[in-house]
């Protein structure tokens, strides 16, 4: 999540390379897509949906 809040696409890439789970859900009840959206990180919000991010996991 600290890797989506500043915006630091390599950070992501390498994370979810090694494994990183791209639903993960924070404290808040967030997926690092939601806090992408939230922030209005396009590009991050993006990234994530290619890595086949879940919209709805969050919400379950």
């Amino acid at each position: 999540m600290q890797a989506v809040e500043r915006s630091s696409a390599p950070v992501v890439e390498l994370l979810l390379s090694k494994g990183a789970n791209v639903d993960a859900i924070d404290t808040n009840y967030r997926t690092a897509h939601d806090l992408a959206v939230f922030l209005e990180l396009d590009e991050m919000a993006a990234l994530l949906l290619a890595h086949k991010a879940n919209l709805e996991k969050a919400r379950q």
